[in-house]
């Protein structure tokens, strides 16, 4: 097939980036990758280059590049000066017109920094492609950049252009590469510096390009980002020595250009991100952050209008970058009094202004600066940086923290809800309480005079939040200690919080259900101490069953769920106070009279489940806390209208599954929480309440359409797990649970019918099941039955799970009686199924096929008796099935993580009979299935080496043989080379 040429690349191009049909645009964009990989591109390429089309240059141009980057290494040297020569002529044709499109001269910089960089200096017949001849004709392009030159302009752009493309392309190279080309460009750097210099100050032609102080600060700072071609130009070098160019920079960051001050600001940073330790003069480097903190300082006037026009401005946003990386290199001379910075308060000023005036964006930048003053103890700052810088940060954070003041609904707002919360939560929260820890009681001074003064609901709430933001710092500093006396810190939280909460059910705190939910929040945050000040306990639990109950009326969503949340850390943390028999019962009364009743149709209930369970585990942790005959009593008291609940349902001819997988859920967590009572009870608190509503689980399990749907078998297996888990198999009925199960899983293949089996499998002794051994066969034997069923109707592909349970099961028989598995006739088909699994390669089946197989092979190590059932269906023909399905999925696309666990049972299968699985390797190396799937990426010698390690006796170490698996299926997969596999040759 021959490549296309210049006037059909040029017809493509114009297609691939004109308007046209799709089908065109694809031929198109095949045309042309076609066209690149071939030898044409370096004529038909070059020759585009003078093409009148901007597009088709820029297209040409980077096509070029691609290739210079990938083939140049092997390019032929005669070919490499005339591509050089050609690239060359068009470039400084270019650079003669003041109106030459600057994309294609970008391109073409690259291009001839791409070649420049990779071609070798000690090649003397191709010098004007080295690294060192492109700096020589930078330079002297720039020094033709002279006032009156009409082309002055594009000239500097070349030059600047050239330069700033070395330092990209020299980024790319490897690294003995790389070093020699950065050392070659050091040695120009003082050149670089005196170019820069000369651009901004308009000393050169082209001072009307807006773009050319852009482009020469951008490459100073890609020079002076890497050590090698910097020379140890630092912030106090450049002061020092060039300091008109150091003065340029900084006066560049009151740029209103956004390129060109986004352009100083990368030159800024990287000068001042040098640490103290690093620096060679440090009076030097002092003196020059002193400058750049001047030059920020004296922004202050220019940020209140900037602000003021937009408060997302990136000048703003620039000035918080360049403050945050000085105070995080250089904190002492920031906030250290002793180091007498005049510039340290006004910059800290112009912070503030950033967090008071500006958009949440710029905020959370100044607030970063606040974090690194941290870094300095308070009493070593100056009296500034104090108490009175945190007085003001405080307010502009209640102002920043505040919902606007026509805030409705987040659908209806122009803000974006995740963003406003994550500052409020990250930034604002983590500040607020650095804010306290300064200021102590002024910071609840402060806040009542807020709360006082709110005459909105945004006020209100925002102050509920500043509280919130504390209760970490009040946890670890204000909390009580037994035989200490109580700290002023102490005394002046317990003054500040007991009338608060003595006053929260005031209509003010529901005024809004963001003030609402706030307040719960609150007390929900300060459940530790409110268990400390038992006097705030009535008063807040009583302000959160009153957040409860606007569930009742189907309002303030957000109340409830913040209710929920802070109902359940009260009862966790104040559980002494609560945990009485009376009070309990009580609440209990109370909380069921502000929910709405449990959902008994297909109506969307006002509360949802997960915040039904969230209140529910609260209860159950009061209960869990009582002597064992009131825990038993009021356990069952707590269950009973989920129990009822699901007694009605079960009756109905329809039950809406939403509703029973709700009623479920809380008899779940209820025996999860009730499942460890006091140590001294002789009986779990949860017995009593798994036998009330035992019957009710039987009923529903012979219901009909409970046994058909998949998401309500999931909730009640889960109840009969937990059940079982906390109680044993030996004092619940589980005959009548475990018939069903089976009985629905032979109908339906629920895969989530078998936990339940598998627990109680696990939870029983051997002589507990060997007394029972034909029940258990019968129960296996049903379940692999219908697996089987499912494995030969070909739905393995869409069910995987149904096998994966099956071997879940086979695995806990195998652990707790073998003889369920081990000695039966099942056994065979069995291995094959497992076979068939890990073939299919889906990673959670293959990974319960794989440790069944585990199981199942290590069992003659521990009962001698079994090795001759095992290993005669292994000999009979299942061997070698599994054999092939083992190294064919190894060497295909079984999950990474699976191969340690295959090759442990590759492993232990060669320990059975080591001829029979000689000839089993071999037949599978030279199947057809085995070599489509490795395709020629295992060598001969590779081949022969891997049968020998996989049959050697004695074998490696287990996991040895182990790490030969997982690298014997790279090479397969072709991740690794043969040679891999030669480091096992010596073992």
């Amino acid at each position: 097939m021959t490549s296309p040429q210049s006037d059909e690349v040029v017809a493509a191009i114009a297609a691939l980036y004109g308007p046209g049909e799709p089908t065109l645009k694809a031929a198109a964009n095949d045309l042309l990758t076609r066209f690149a990989a071939s030898p044409n591109v370096w004529p038909v390429g070059l020759s585009l280059l003078d093409h009148t089309s901007v597009e088709v240059r820029y297209f040409a141009a980077n096509m070029l590049l691609s290739k210079v980057r990938s083939e140049w290494h092997r390019t032929p040297p005669e070919l490499r000066a005339s591509l050089a020569q050609e690239t060359g002529r068009c470039l400084f044709t270019l650079a003669g017109h003041p109106g030459a499109p600057w994309v294609v001269v970008n391109r073409l910089c690259l291009l001839t920094a791409a070649m420049a960089c990779r071609t070798a200096e000690n090649s003397a017949s191709q010098s004007s492609l080295t690294t060192t001849a492109l700096l020589d004709s930078a330079f002297q392009t720039a020094a033709g950049a002279t006032e009156g030159n009409p082309g002055a302009s594009m000239q500097l752009s070349v030059a600047l252009g050239l330069l700033q493309s070395l330092t990209e392309e020299v980024d790319q190279l490897g690294r003995e590469r790389q070093v020699a080309a950065q050392e070659r460009m050091s040695l120009r750097t003082q050149d670089v510096l005196r170019l820069v210099d000369a651009v901004l100050s308009g000393h050169l032609g082209g001072g009307g390009d807006d773009r050319l102080p852009v482009v020469a600060l951008r490459l100073l700072h890609s020079w002076l980002r890497d050590d090698a071609t910097s020379r140890g130009v630092t912030a106090g070098y450049l002061a020092q020595s060039h300091s008109s160019l150091f003065q340029r920079v900084l006066t560049s960051l009151s740029s209103k250009d956004g390129t060109d001050l986004e352009a100083a600001i990368e030159v800024v940073v990287q000068l001042v991100s040098l640490d103290e330790a690093n620096v060679k003069d440090l009076g030097a480097e002092e003196n020059a952050v002193r400058m750049v903190l001047a030059a920020v300082a004296a922004q202050r006037g220019p940020l209140q209008q900037a602000l003021a026009e937009d408060p997302d401005s990136r000048f703003a946003g620039g000035l918080c970058e360049v403050a945050c990386t000085a105070a995080e290199h250089w904190w002492e001379l920031v906030a250290q009094a002793s180091k007498q910075c005049p510039e340290a308060v006004p910059v800290a000023e112009v912070m503030l202004t950033c967090v008071t005036d500006g958009g949440q964006g710029v905020a959370e930048l100044a607030l970063d600066y606040f974090s690194m003053l941290s870094s300095v103890p308070l009493a070593e700052r100056p009296p500034a940086l104090q108490a009175p810088l945190y007085v003001q940060l405080l307010q502009g954070l209640l102002k920043q923290s505040a919902y606007p003041p026509d805030f409705t609904t987040w659908q209806r707002s122009s803000m974006d809800a995740d963003s406003f919360l994550r500052f409020r939560e990250l930034y604002a929260a983590e500040t607020l309480d650095t804010c306290y820890a300064v200021l102590g009681p002024a910071y609840l001074s402060a806040l009542d005079q807020h709360l006082k003064a709110a005459r909105s609901w945004q006020a209100l709430e925002v102050a509920l939040f500043a509280l919130r933001s504390i209760a970490p710092t009040i946890k670890i500093r204000c909390l009580p200690v037994n035989g200490t006396p109580p700290s002023p810190g102490q005394e002046a939280v317990e003054a500040f919080f007991t009338p608060f909460f003595a006053q929260l059910e005031r209509d003010d705190f529901l005024s809004h259900p963001l003030v609402g939910s706030s307040a719960a929040s609150l007390v929900g945050a300060f459940g530790a101490w409110i268990c400390q000040h038992p006097q705030s306990l009535n008063p807040a639990a009583s302000y959160v069953l009153r957040g409860l109950r606007t569930s009742l009326e189907g309002k303030m969503p957000a109340v409830w769920q913040a209710s929920a949340r802070a109902f359940r850390s009260l009862c966790i943390k104040c559980y002494p106070h609560m945990a009485q028999p009376g009070p309990v019962e009580q609440l209990i009364q109370a909380v069921e009279a502000s929910l709405p009743p449990l959902p008994e149709n297909t109506s969307p209930s006002a509360v949802s489940a997960d915040d039904r369970t969230t209140v529910n585990e609260g209860l159950a942790t009061l209960v869990a806390a009582l002597p064992s005959s009131d825990a038993s009593r009021l356990g069952v008291r707590l269950v009973t209208p989920c129990v009822t609940s699901m007694g009605r349902l079960a009756g109905a001819r329809d039950p809406p599954a939403t509703a029973l997988v709700t009623c479920l859920g809380l008899l779940s967590s209820s025996i999860r929480h009730l499942e460890f009572g006091r140590p001294e009870d002789e009986v779990k608190p949860c017995a009593a309440l798994v036998q009330f509503s035992w019957p009710t689980l039987d009923t529903l399990l012979t219901t009909p359409h409970v046994q058909a749907n998949g998401d309500v078998l999931v909730a009640l297996g889960d109840v009969y797990t937990r059940a079982i888990q906390s109680l044993g198999p030996e004092v619940l009925p589980i005959a009548h649970m475990t018939s069903h199960l089976v009985s629905i899983f032979e109908r339906y293949q629920h895969p989530d019918c078998v936990p339940p089996l598998v627990t109680a499998v696990q939870s029983s002794s051997e002589s507990a099941l060997q007394s029972q051994v034909d029940f258990h066969r019968g129960v296996f034997g049903a379940v692999s039955g219908a697996s089987f069923g499912c494995l030969h109707r070909g739905e393995l592909a869409k069910r995987p799970e149904v096998l994966g349970a099956l071997f879940s099961l086979a695995s806990a028989y195998v652990a707790q009686c073998p003889a369920v598995v081990a000695s039966g006739p099942l056994l065979p088909s069995l291995i094959e199924a497992a076979a068939a699994v890990v073939r299919f390669q889906d990673k959670d089946s293959s990974k319960s096929a794989l440790a069944f197989l585990t199981a199942l092979l290590e069992l003659p190590a521990k009962r001698s008796e079994t090795r001759t059932m095992i290993e005669g269906a292994l000999l009979a023909g299942a061997g070698q099935q599994l054999t092939a399905v083992l190294l064919v999925a190894a060497a295909d696309k079984l999950p990474r993580q699976l191969l340690r666990l295959l090759g442990g049972v590759l492993y232990l299968l060669t320990q059975y009979s080591p001829a029979a699985v000689g000839v089993w390797i071999a037949s599978t190396f030279a199947d057809g299935a085995f070599l489509a799937v490795v395709n020629g990426a295992l060598e001969e010698s590779s081949q022969r080496l891997a049968g020998e390690v996989l049959q050697r006796q004695p074998p490696l170490p287990k996991r040895r043989f182990e790490a030969f698996v997982t690298d014997f299926a790279s090479v397969c997969r072709r991740e690794g080379t043969n040679d891999t596999l030669l480091a096992y040759q010596i073992d």
